[in-house]
């Protein structure tokens, strides 16, 4: 059986959605899409039970370590004839006073969206941001999920699949999800760049500005590197059968360039010319280790020489090494919680700092330049591509919105630019972005093989360099 329609919808307590299944049996034998049948399916909201418990003996269930930033806790639960209680434990591993079992309000319901209370405590408030588990207590009943939010109301904050009555947006919040950004002055420049047939991109996976003011496409075609004059002009091509599929290039501050290939599970520093100075990873070989990488997305530079490759789709961590090359260290591993990914897919430096893209667990985690977790920014989108400006703002492409953002260093929104679609100034898989000297952002997309270029409307008619 499979999703007819890839998504579902959500109507009040159910989730429900069009599914097809084959028999395999037909009159003349075995044949896959033979008897067929199609309908709507549903399950409660949040899908399958995650702990069950009997009448006879009750259940315990205690979360990883995590940390939150809202204040309600709310459940999903059906235990009409037995009891949920939960409590708090401290770093320690000890229960927090005020949110003890003891103290736990217990409930006795079947509700997709109620709210788990202490004694005496009004809410989780006074613990947000601090490094904690939630141990569950549960008595004849199951328990679906839960969230903490600082909605009162009991918005999860969550994606809502195809949406449904009620939802003013893809995300459950009051506001859908949509934020109302204020729009960026920038004008797309539709006559940039000037390519001719012979140069054709494909399928544009990264930008880089060099210091003269070149710009460098990284793409899945032919000519894997190509550079182009400020004007958006033809210059050289560089890479031919080296790459297997492009994913990110760098310059960094010698002028060299750094390539990510996550088909070939390698990086590669190149001087001016195309020609490989160093090698990181094997190619073709996936692996995780001091020199093996598992499908890697991006490079970022310390001011010290020393660098940081996100090593992404396969080992879902961070690893630095000094300016030679020697390995460092290395952290992370799938998951949610901090310094953990679900795809790092981009990074870089500013200062003491490195941002990361933790692409889909929708937000960007900041460390310090020894890998400890400072902070992590939710509620942005999905961060796909990070860049620099020349005046320290962090530019983001949130490649599954299909929009560009501007933020500051400690991840205020400041503006936004960009919808979905085919026209010059929309997008399809914004992927990465760079920034030049004049602040015109370049960003490049996978489905619309190409790469635009964003002028501030200041500087409108400025063309060159």
């Amino acid at each position: 059986m499979q999703f007819a329609g890839g998504v579902g919808v959500i109507d009040g307590d159910r989730m429900l959605f069009y599914y097809v299944g084959f028999s395999g049996e037909a009159p003349n034998g075995p044949d896959m899409y033979a008897g067929c049948a199609t309908g709507v399916a549903s399950l409660r909201r949040d899908g399958f039970a995650s702990m069950e418990a009997g009448a006879a003996q009750s259940g315990s269930l205690m979360t990883r370590k995590l940390t939150f930033s809202g204040k309600h806790l709310f459940v999903n639960v059906n235990a009409p004839k037995g009891e949920l209680r939960a409590e708090v434990l401290g770093a320690d591993g000890k229960p927090v006073p005020g949110f003890t079992l003891a103290e736990s309000v217990p409930l006795a319901v079947d509700s997709t969206k109620v709210e788990m209370r202490w004694k005496g405590s009004a809410d989780l408030g006074r613990l947000a941001g601090k490094p904690m588990r939630l141990r569950f207590a549960l008595r004849s009943g199951s328990l679906y999920s839960f969230w903490i939010t600082p909605h009162a109301e009991g918005h999860s904050r969550g994606y809502v699949a195809a949406g449904g009555r009620g939802f003013r947006g893809p995300v459950d919040a009051p506001d859908g999800g949509i934020k109302p950004w204020p729009a960026l002055a920038y004008t797309v420049d539709p006559a940039w760049p000037k390519l001719s047939e012979a140069h054709q991109l494909q399928e544009t996976a990264g930008a880089a500005i060099e210091k003269d003011g070149k710009v460098l496409v990284f793409h899945r075609g032919a000519e894997p590197i190509v550079r182009l004059n400020a004007d958006g002009s033809f210059h050289q091509s560089l890479g031919k059968g080296i790459f297997q599929r492009p994913h990110s290039v760098r310059v960094d501050s010698d002028g060299n360039l750094w390539t990510a290939d996550s088909g070939a599970h390698i990086v590669l520093k190149h001087d001016r010319e195309g020609r490989v100075l160093m090698v990181l990873g094997r190619k073709g070989e996936a692996g995780q280790s001091n020199d093996r990488f598992n499908q890697p997305t991006d490079i970022a530079f310390a001011a010290n020489g020393d660098f940081f490759v996100t090593d992404g789709y396969g080992n879902s961590r961070v690893v630095k090494y000094s300016r030679d090359g020697t390995f460092l260290k290395a952290w992370g591993m799938k998951g949610a919680g901090p310094g953990e990914f679900n795809l790092p897919h981009s990074a870089v430096v500013h200062g003491n700092r490195l941002y990361v893209a933790d692409r889909e667990n929708y937000r960007v985690q900041v460390f310090d330049l020894e890998g400890k977790f400072l902070q992590q920014w939710t509620d942005i989108g999905s961060p796909w591509g990070l860049a620099i400006s020349p005046t320290g703002d962090l530019w983001m492409a949130d490649g599954h919105n299909n929009r560009i953002l501007k933020l500051s260093l400690e991840g205020a929104v400041l503006g936004s630019l960009g919808t979905t679609g085919r026209m010059p100034g929309q997008f399809r898989f914004a992927h990465m972005i760079t920034v030049d000297a004049q602040e015109r952002v370049y960003v490049s997309e996978i489905l619309n093989w190409r790469i635009q270029r964003f002028i501030p409307q200041s500087r409108i008619g400025d063309t060159g360099r």
